[in-house]
């Protein structure tokens, strides 16, 4: 009944299975594409800048269409896109330009731990991008070759450029960054706590050019033309005014998906849009899912990879269920769909709260954030964006070769509209807090949220309540799951995370607390905490983390835990007492003292216990918490903690080197005994000595360690020194995040 009734769905349906089976094949390339020379050897390369040059500080980013790779005498023609990484701004590497370099060409690495983003399947499958290569701008050889550039594509790069360079000289740097996102699709100008302040407040979605942007584009000139053209007494006598609104207004929205970038994301929307603006004339109001469902089904036809894009999942149904929605309201209170001022405003807060309803199961799946702020904060941000930052961008941008005075005051005028909506965005984002939600919901409680809103809306009675009664069985089921996982549990669940630099462990101890020793930390750019250790813990459905133990304050251990002191309800700190004269030391103790956590300085001899689970301290000796630093270096004041569980034991030795596992053998040596050692100081050769390993006497050696380590860690002698003494070792940088379980009985390592 519902097929007879949605012809397209079958179609969409049919080009779903097409494109699940072509997800499967994709990967598969052929014989000269340049995955197959991803390896550790370096190689001259050639290529063509395929796109402009994106500057994030410290580094330039650069796709490179490779044509030719060259060692040793010996040439291949190959083909595919590389990013290439250089340090420091290099602006000079233009759209175009051919260039010649010497690098090893790298796969893109995932952190591997459970639930993870798959970043690396993201680059090569959505953005098209198949290798790393790095650089440095000395050795950049630009080849004295005319660029290759097509000359539609030419005017069109140079027309964005002015655009661009107007924007920034007559707008403020928040403001320019804003309007560079919502004409160019540039989102990198934007600064950071601008974009952080549009995801608290619910907004984000503005940022990212999409169906909505072409269609408040659409819907504004459809509107405005059909107004100019029913002044003709002959358009309107023949009933073409709808036909000749749809064609200036697709005209204009093709001209602001051409500037835009084409992005994968703006050529879904203008496919959309463009079958929507066609149904104006050939469809019906009540076909608007025939004409959605068949929008989707050209959409996977131009790209089938769409299918699997966040931003297709998310677009196609928040407007499947805005249609539904509206439609169902629609037949209920007939003063909705009245076209007067209150039935707007009525409209666009329904709008508004269907389109959240409908995108936060999804976004909180990928993102594990939403906020319920938007549905206060689209009333106002979304008009003044469509019908006025918008209209405004587009006057100004057509008279740039007209008038550009005026184009120039105009510009200045958006940029001030710009800064009022920020500045606005800005005031709210400070009592967003209670409105922002963050957790992981799995794919089978995805299904149920989305069986919960259709049963809402969706119109059909037959079996209803049966189906209400299903879904209902199902949540509770799944509550019932996840409540057991956290707080009914008997057993010590130990994870090392791999973090790539640092450490970072997560103990679920029994009864549900959870304790965190270190928080691992790659560079300034990236926060390890937001990016890796929180996601894990959210879909974990852990929501507080009890105990933070910091070891020592270096970076590579300390940086992710400022994020969860941040946000994970925190109750105690416990750490060495050492300090830092660093920013991200100070921030630390700054987030210390405002969450007012309890901070706890442990040393040598200390001794907790926490949920039946035992945590002896045999590091830094006592006389370091009296402000004289028992040892010259961070590393070797690391706490030195091992845990005990029913007669499981587990060592955590921080960094320490050479000097502290000598005094540890020499005062502790007859107490170390562990079944599991976390490998000091990653596996550096300055730790791990003889006599240490015969005190620990572990039968499993972990390490964690990852690729951005400068000194190859772990050493191959240390390696060696740990499987003499019958040692069984698992590595993060080659297994991924090493699960743990202490039992009763024992202990598992989980696969």
């Amino acid at each position: 009944m519902i097929l007879k009734k949605f012809p397209a769905a079958i179609l969409l349906f049919f080009m779903i299975i097409v494109s699940i089976i072509a997800h499967q094949r994709w990967f598969e390339k052929p014989a000269n594409h340049v995955s197959h020379y991803i390896n550790s050897q370096k190689w001259q390369i050639s290529g063509k800048i395929a796109d402009h040059a994106v500057y994030r500080y410290p580094k330039t980013y650069v796709i490179v269409q490779v044509i030719r790779l060259q060692k040793n005498e010996k040439s291949y023609d190959v083909y595919g896109k590389i990013r290439l990484c250089v340090w420091g701004n290099q602006s000079h590497l233009k759209k175009g330009l051919h260039i010649k370099f010497t690098s090893t060409i790298s796969d893109f690495k995932n952190f591997k731990n459970p639930g993870s983003f798959d970043y690396k399947h993201y680059m090569n499958f959505h953005k098209n991008i198949d290798a790393n290569a790095y650089a440095n701008n000395k050795y950049i050889q630009i080849l004295d070759l005319p660029p290759d550039y097509n000359p539609i594509e030419k005017i069109a790069d140079d027309f964005c450029q002015k655009i661009s360079q107007m924007i920034a000289q007559n707008a403020s740097n928040e403001s320019s960054g804003l309007l560079h996102a919502i004409i160019l699709g540039d989102r990198h100008r934007l600064p950071k706590i601008v974009n952080e302040m549009f995801i608290a407040t619910g907004t984000v979605h503005l940022l990212a050019i999409s169906g909505l942007h072409m269609g408040m584009i659409a819907m504004t000139a459809f509107l405005c033309f059909r107004w100019l053209f029913r002044r003709s007494e002959i358009l309107c006598l023949y009933g073409w005014t709808d036909i000749c609104a749809t064609i200036p207004s697709f005209l204009l929205v093709t001209f602001y998906f051409y500037i835009s970038g084409m992005s994968p994301a703006t050529q879904r929307a203008f496919i959309m849009i463009s079958i929507f603006l066609l149904a104006q004339i050939i469809a019906k109001e009540q076909q608007s899912l025939n004409t959605l469902c068949f929008a989707g089904f050209l959409i996977l036809v131009w790209d089938v990879r769409s299918l699997t894009s966040i931003s297709f999942q998310m677009s196609f149904i928040a407007v499947f269920i805005i249609i539904i929605g509206f439609a169902r309201l629609s037949k209920k209170f007939s003063f909705f769909s009245k076209h007067s001022p209150i039935g707007y405003i009525l409209q666009l807060l329904v709008c508004s709260v269907f389109g959240i309803i409908a995108t936060s199961p999804l976004s909180l799946h990928y993102f594990y954030h939403t906020s319920w702020m938007g549905l206060f904060t689209n009333l106002f941000a979304v008009p003044m964006v469509g019908f006025c930052i918008l209209p405004l961008s587009f006057i100004s941008i057509s008279m740039i070769y007209i008038w550009e005075p005026f184009a120039i005051k105009l510009i200045s005028i958006n940029g001030f509209v710009a800064d009022q909506l920020i500045a606005l965005l800005k005031w709210i984002s400070q009592y967003s807090a209670p409105f922002e939600i963050y957790c992981h919901l799995t794919f089978f409680e995805i299904f149920c949220c989305y069986g919960l809103i259709l049963l809402c809306l969706w119109g059909y009675r037959s079996y209803k309540k049966y189906i209400w009664a299903l879904i209902i069985m199902l949540i509770i089921l799944d509550v019932m799951y996840w409540t057991h996982q956290r707080f009914f549990h008997d057993d010590v669940r130990v994870t090392i995370l791999d973090v790539q630099n640092g450490n970072a462990a997560v103990i679920e101890l029994p009864g549900g607390d959870c304790i965190m020793i270190d928080g691992g930390g790659i560079s300034v750019s990236f926060d390890i905490g937001k990016h890796v250790l929180a996601p894990y813990l959210w879909q974990k459905k852990i929501k507080s983390v009890d105990t933070l133990i910091l070891t020592h304050p270096d970076r590579d251990h300390l940086q992710g835990l400022l994020f969860i002191a941040r946000n994970f309800n925190v109750k105690s700190v416990w750490s060495n007492g050492d300090q830092k004269q660093t920013e991200l030391f100070k921030e630390w103790l700054s987030i210390i003292e405002q969450k007012n956590i309890h901070h706890k300085k442990i040393h040598a001899n200390c001794k907790e216990s926490l949920n039946n689970v035992d945590f002896t301290f045999f590091n830094p000796p006592e006389a370091h918490n009296n402000s004289k630093l028992f040892y010259d270096d961070t590393n070797n004041n690391s706490l030195v903690i091992q845990m005990k569980y029913k007669g499981s034991k587990f060592l955590f030795p921080g960094d320490i080197e050479h000097e502290a596992e000598l005094f540890l053998a020499q005062n502790f040596c007859s107490s170390l005994k562990s079944d599991f050692l976390l490998c000091p100081h990653h596996g550096s050769q300055t730790s791990s000595t003889n006599a240490f390993i015969n005190c620990v006497k572990p039968e499993w050696v972990l390490v964690s360690a990852g690729k951005h380590y400068k000194n190859n860690l772990p050493n191959p002698a240390v390696i060696d020194r740990y499987l003499l003494a019958n040692c069984k070792i698992k590595r993060t940088d080659t297994d991924g995040a090493i699960i743990i379980e202490l039992t009763k009985k024992g202990w598992d390592i989980l696969p």
